[in-house]
């Protein structure tokens, strides 16, 4: 983590004292995969994670829905969103499952990679922050 660095937003707790960092619309994170509630910080450690698109926020609500990102073939740093017979695969987060999220990873769109035989829509992740441990 120390290798790369962006801006956040934030919400600051003036009754708690600590900064609340909620993914947010249009953001992709990294997030545990088989997370529980009962995990200790060691049980974040060797966990494998995969890589989600945020499609609401939560700041106003008590939920919010999340696609899976798959990587494409040959392409280690490009994602595009998972499908399943035609149906995109959505899941709802609901907002006491937050510690599930790891952290965010920064991502670009690409113009024109269809032409490299890249899917258009493909998003480009920052490799650096990409988990160690991904579930493909």
């Amino acid at each position: 983590m120390s290798q790369f660095s962006h801006l956040v937003d934030y919400e600051w707790s003036e009754t708690d004292s600590f900064y609340k960092i909620y993914p947010k619309k249009g953001e992709v994170w990294a997030m545990y995969k088989n997370w529980k509630h009962i995990w200790k910080s060691c049980d974040y450690n060797c966990h494998q994670c995969q890589v989600v698109e945020v499609l609401s926020d939560i700041s106003e609500g008590t939920e919010m829905k999340i696609t899976s990102l798959g990587e494409v073939d040959c392409c280690n740093t490009f994602f595009q969103r998972q499908y399943c017979d035609g149906f995109e695969l959505i899941r709802t987060i609901p907002k006491r499952e937050m510690l599930s999220f790891s952290h965010q990873i920064p991502c670009f769109n690409v113009p024109g990679i269809e032409s490299y035989g890249i899917p258009e829509g493909s998003l480009h992740l920052e490799p650096d922050a990409l988990p160690s441990i991904l579930v493909v």
